[in-house]
């Protein structure tokens, strides 16, 4: 019961985080090709998931935390669903290049942001166990 409620406190903050970062990136863009409000939130996203999974794996956290941060907040916070339903409304516009690009520089961005994420946590580790 304890992981349901740390998933659903979770999801609240990651959901709100999402809109308030992805509306907050999207009034600074005058003019794009390219969702950057959706494309920022899923790189940052990818970036954590990447971080977190990393420092979970060394530390001993609380299945609850795990799950509250993974599946919770940042399962909220980044919108693969807002991703493609983007690159749908792209095509059915008939702007494929702009479809396109969205689609690389979202897969490129959450693949890297992840192994950022992963690489991070390791330097952070180390450095906390008096490695660097």
């Amino acid at each position: 019961m304890i992981n349901l409620a740390a998933i659903f406190i979770g999801g609240g903050l990651g959901a709100t985080a999402r809109y308030m970062l992805s509306y907050g990136v999207s009034q600074l863009t005058f003019f794009s090709k390219v969702p950057l409000g959706t494309l920022v939130v899923n790189a940052l996203g990818s970036l954590l998931i990447g971080f977190f999974f990393q420092m979970f794996q060394s530390l001993m956290v609380p299945a609850y935390i795990r799950v509250g941060v993974a599946v919770g907040f940042i399962g909220a916070f980044t919108t693969f669903s807002t991703y493609v339903l983007e690159i749908v409304q792209l095509i059915t516009r008939r702007q494929y290049m702009s479809a396109l690009l969205t689609f690389v520089l979202q897969n490129l961005f959450g693949f890297a942001m992840v192994i950022t994420g992963v690489l991070l946590a390791e330097v952070l580790l180390n450095y906390a166990k008096g490695g660097l």
